[in-house]
């Protein structure tokens, strides 16, 4: 996610002046810590540190690409601006930061999980995947983001009428292909990277979790190797929000395990807690159980959610059941 040397002397000459490298380098140095544990006073700091060097130099390029890669990481409220700021890093930059601003203007695109973001997302990370070179850690996060968002094309069929055949008859050589990247990273210097590989198998999970929907119902082999997998994402890159959100997810809709989901929605609340996602979901998992102001509260959380917002519209509309 980082572009360039680290060198202080090579970073310094980035900057407009002391100030300007001191509150980037404060924020950076809160990043990095969010990235080993997660904690969310750690992601607050980094883009308070980070939004106020770039409102006051606004002329430097590295404390903007920072800046967007954390508006990235707090979620739905962030997700505009990041691609603003990445968009600007993406046109101005050279080199690495040029090919990392790419890049996580397509992680932020895919977190809009919108139809035209993933094709955008897409037009991104293919030249990357393609023109880097091998001992680029961009090139391999390029490609394992794309296998990601062909798995959720497939994971989007699920809940469909009529799902595409095309999407069925791609479902074997999207196996193959990522077996075949499976080979080729563990033939390579990126064998042991945490991030490259947790993408992998929350990618994998997404997979699994489809071919879940289009073939079994309720739990079952692929379900279980979903599981897995999202538990492998974790267990290198723990407390990850895409990877526990999936993993909250399948035990919601394909386990019917709500307590279960509701702790692991609960823990993306605690790293992101105006995720509206996972409110919406807790809404869901409240109003199955009957408790109807709970699941209000949820569902209010999620304004950007069109199935929340119809959710609460069904709770005005219906009696309140009588004791």
């Amino acid at each position: 996610m980082t572009p360039g040397s680290k060198n202080g002397n090579s970073l310094k000459k980035q900057f407009s002046n002391s100030e300007s490298f001191r509150l980037c380098t404060e924020g950076l140095q809160a990043l990095e810590r969010f990235e080993r544990r997660a904690s969310r006073s750690d992601l607050e700091l980094a883009e308070n540190r980070l939004g106020e060097c770039v409102r006051l130099y606004p002329g430097d390029i590295l404390p903007k690409f920072y800046l967007g890669s954390v508006k990235t990481l707090v979620g739905y409220r962030g997700l505009g601006e990041a691609v603003t700021l990445l968009s600007e890093v993406a046109e101005r930059g050279r080199g690495d930061l040029k090919a990392s601003a790419q890049y996580n203007l397509a992680v932020a695109r895919i977190e809009q999980y919108e139809s035209e973001s993933a094709k955008l997302a897409k037009d991104l990370l293919a030249p990357l995947a393609e023109q880097q070179p091998n001992e680029s850690w961009v090139k391999w996060s390029a490609r394992v983001n794309l296998l990601y968002l062909r798995a959720e094309e497939v994971w989007k069929q699920r809940k469909s009428k009529s799902p595409d055949p095309a999407v069925f008859a791609s479902i074997s050589s999207l196996v193959s292909e990522f077996e075949r990247f499976d080979d080729e990273v563990q033939g390579s210097a990126f064998r042991y990277d945490a991030d490259i590989l947790a993408d992998y198998w929350n990618a994998l999970g997404t997979l699994f979790e489809a071919r879940a929907w289009l073939t079994e119902s309720g739990g079952g082999e692929f379900a279980d190797q979903a599981r897995k997998a999202y538990e492998k994402a974790l267990g290198l890159k723990s407390d990850w929000v895409a990877a526990t959100s999936n993993l909250a997810r399948l035990y919601q809709e394909r386990f019917n395990d709500p307590e279960t989901a509701r702790r692991l929605w609960q823990e993306v609340l605690k790293v992101r807690p105006d995720d509206e996602y996972a409110h919406y979901n807790l809404g869901l998992i409240d109003l199955q159980a009957g408790n109807r102001e709970k699941a209000r509260e949820h569902f209010q959380k999620a304004p950007e959610i069109d199935k929340a917002a119809a959710e609460l519209k069904r709770l005005d509309e219906e009696p309140f059941p009588q004791r």
